[in-house]
């Protein structure tokens, strides 16, 4: 049976990270266990234990606490187990804030979600956004294979990649019952996903809700979870997110009904260029109003 290992610092119960790309990992291999033998690296965080969930087997690194040191000792600890531990393949999700070092002469791969360089200025300044941005390339150069999960992505990549390198395009698949589920109109916006106001541009979205709350009542509900779930809102037009919802003064609903469809916006990158319906420079991605279709196969992960 194939051994692989795959280093992805986050988790989907990581109170600091959890987002899309560690579902994606668990959906992955819980589908292939009995053909892999899968072995998921994370970083550690409080409450984390090595265990194994539906045939994955989990193994945390690093110390649980604080959040930078998590992710630092964690680079450090994954580093030398992907250069010691037995494996047929070994899969790294990529992270300049993760930089793990490759081994040579040893099959491993990287899986590139998104680019950290493009944003960090917004973040760090210009100054640290330069060293953020030369670093990034340097890991990235590392890498003889690469996946990613969009055409965009792959274009960004093949200047920064070694002229030698694979990069090889697996989209993220959708749960089945996403495909199970009707289409429904209604009254509001829904945003649906993780609560993280700078890696998900949701101050790009409180502000445009503003913007359309001034002159229409209207709602924005609001569903998932994250780190920032907490965080008060301030944004002028918005007069409460309690429950789930957003609501503009005007609005007469707060409660939650069953979602109709999704605009999900992401600060995926800070580029001076991209295609026409891309995302443009000191602003997140474009939102995607998404809404399953009636009917049709699913897109398996």
């Amino acid at each position: 049976m194939l051994r692989v290992v795959h280093c992805i610092y986050d988790d989907p119960r990581n109170p600091w990270v959890g987002g899309g790309g560690a579902m994606r990992v668990f959906e992955i291999y819980r589908r292939l266990a009995g053909q892999v033998d899968a072995t998921v690296l994370t970083g550690n965080f409080p409450g984390a234990r090595c265990e194994t969930l539906d045939g994955v087997r989990y193994r945390r690194l690093g110390a649980s606490s604080p959040y930078p040191w998590s992710r630092w000792t964690y680079a450090g600890a994954a580093t030398r187990l992907l250069a010691r531990a037995p494996y047929d393949a070994a899969v790294y999700d990529f992270s300049v804030y993760t930089p793990l070092r490759l081994p040579r002469n040893r099959p491993v791969g990287l899986v590139v979600h998104m680019l950290h360089g493009p944003t960090a200025e917004d973040r760090w300044g210009h100054i640290l956004a330069s060293g953020v941005r030369r670093y990034e390339r340097t890991l990235l150069r590392q890498a003889q294979w690469i996946s990613t999960t969009s055409r965009w992505m792959e274009e960004q990549l093949k200047p920064l990649v070694l002229p030698t390198a694979r990069i090889v395009l697996i989209g993220s698949g959708v749960p089945d019952e996403f495909a199970r589920v009707s289409r429904r109109e209604a009254d509001y916006l829904l945003y649906y996903g993780r609560f993280d106001f700078f890696q998900k541009g949701l101050d790009t979205l409180l502000s445009a809700f503003a913007r359309i709350a001034s002159v229409t009542p209207i709602e924005l509900r609001v569903a998932g979870e994250g780190k920032d779930e907490a965080q008060p809102i301030s944004e002028p037009g918005i007069c409460a997110l309690t429950g789930g919802c957003a609501s503009s003064p005007g609005s007469n609903g707060r409660r939650c009904r069953p979602l109709s469809g999704a605009l999900v916006p992401g600060r995926c990158c800070r580029a001076s260029r991209g295609p026409p319906d891309g995302p443009r420079r000191g602003h997140g991605c474009r939102g995607s109003g998404w809404s399953p279709p009636p009917s049709g196969p699913s897109q398996k992960w």
